[in-house]
C-alpha cells in the first residue's frame, strides 16, 4: 500500500537508529509490526508463564548459593 504521510524528522531518525533499519519504510514497517505483534507477544508470554511448575523449572532453587558453590576453594 503506498501512502504519503508527514513525520517528524528527528523523531524518524532516533527511531531508525532505535530499530537499526536504514531507511524510513524500514522504520516504519518495524514500528508496525511491533504494535501488530503485541497480542502474540503476549500470549507467547503467557504459555511460557503457563510452564512453570511443569518439570521446566527447579522449586527451591536458589542461583545465589550456586554461584557461591562455585565460587569458594575446593
Amino acid at each position: 500500500m503506498r501512502t504519503n504521510i508527514v513525520i517528524n524528522e528527528r523523531l524518524m531518525r532516533a527511531a531508525m537508529k532505535a530499530a537499526g533499519t536504514r531507511t524510513k519504510r524500514e522504520t516504519v514497517e518495524f514500528a508496525l509490526r511491533m504494535v501488530a505483534g503485541a497480542p502474540a507477544r503476549r500470549r507467547a508470554y503467557a504459555r511460557i508463564l503457563a510452564a512453570a511448575g511443569s518439570g521446566g523449572f527447579m522449586p527451591g532453587y536458589d542461583i545465589r548459593k550456586e554461584r557461591r558453590r562455585s565460587r569458594s576453594p575446593a
